[in-house]
């Protein structure tokens, strides 16, 4: 059992840098940082196929940074309402915002982005792609990437409380 948890894990890390790699555009330059980690998202009530309001926080912990020290790792976090908010939003994607990080330096990363959601094979892939507005890094293209399971998300929509966490491997690539 063991074994298959982490045979899953390197896959869906693999998978989503093969898709944060295909969604860098080809005027991206030279690759600054590369963060690599997990985020957690809460849904207050659960989400379910029944439109309703709903609070959301999550929280992208990069454990792993590389390519720029002394920067190792970051967090960033957001939260707020959803308005209409059902389980099938989760796959519509379109979305757009800013998100900061925080990095282990104390230094932080501002930037705008736009959301695309695909399904690949059973795994949900949000990238968000963008540009650093302030702190460091300003001026660069951003992708972020998380790779969740389309059962857990499922399976979660479909308990009497609906989908109250979700839970998945996050990356983030600035690039000059």
């Amino acid at each position: 059992m063991i074994r298959l948890i982490r045979a899953l894990g390197a896959g869906i890390l693999i998978l989503s840098s093969v898709v944060i790699l295909s969604a860098v555009p080809a005027t991206a330059g030279v690759t600054l940082l590369s963060c690599t980690g997990s985020y957690h998202t809460t849904y207050d009530p659960g989400l379910t196929y029944t439109p309703q309001t709903v609070q959301f926080s999550t929280t992208n912990n990069y454990t792993i940074c590389l390519l720029s020290p002394p920067i190792t790792s970051g967090q960033s976090q957001a939260s707020g309402q959803i308005p209409s908010a059902t389980c099938l939003n989760l796959f519509s994607g379109g979305d757009s915002g800013q998100t900061t990080v925080t990095w282990n330096t104390g230094q932080t990363t501002t930037y705008n982005w736009t959301a695309v959601t695909e399904e690949i094979g059973g795994i949900l892939v949000d990238t968000e792609t963008g540009k650093v507005v302030s702190g460091k890094f300003i001026g660069d293209l951003v992708v972020r990437t998380s790779v969740t399971s389309i059962s857990m998300i499922v399976n979660g929509c479909n308990t009497p409380h609906g989908l109250q966490n979700e839970t998945g491997t996050v990356t983030l690539l600035i690039s000059g």
